[in-house]
């Protein structure tokens, strides 16, 4: 399973206990990222940063870009996101229908930014 950075892993593990996910997440009982790749999760960032140096960071909205990718949504990133979650969350009114959409674009993109960067990685020359 493909994650840009530890966020992912790290969650499964606080929200479920670290016995429940450890076939997926390895022990990552400190929390290191060289404990990152014991489980089933790979962290592309991790790998990323491996082979390739960034000039403007490692963030997965300023790498996707060096592979032709570019999220559909405005202003992508995990602030707004949040912010649209908390509506569609609370919200009772027709812009949770929004915030919904917005969500689940931005969700596939990123998804879409870590396969395009998976693939290109492979493809380009070593």
């Amino acid at each position: 399973m493909f994650h840009w950075s530890h966020p992912e892993w790290s969650n499964l593990k606080r929200n479920l206990g670290s016995d429940a996910v450890r076939d997926l997440i390895g022990e990552h009982e400190r929390g290191e990222e060289e404990d990152a790749d014991e489980g089933v999760f790979i962290d592309l960032e991790k790998v990323f940063k491996e082979h390739f140096t960034a000039l403007h960071g490692t963030s997965i909205k300023n790498v996707a870009p060096l592979f032709e990718f570019h999220w559909r949504v405005e202003d992508a990133g995990g602030a707004i996101s949040q912010t649209y979650l908390s509506a569609m969350q609370t919200s009772v009114d027709p812009s949770e229908v929004i915030a919904k959409a917005w969500l689940l674009s931005y969700n596939e993109d990123d998804t879409i930014a870590m396969a395009r960067i998976r693939d290109g990685m492979r493809g380009w020359p070593t």
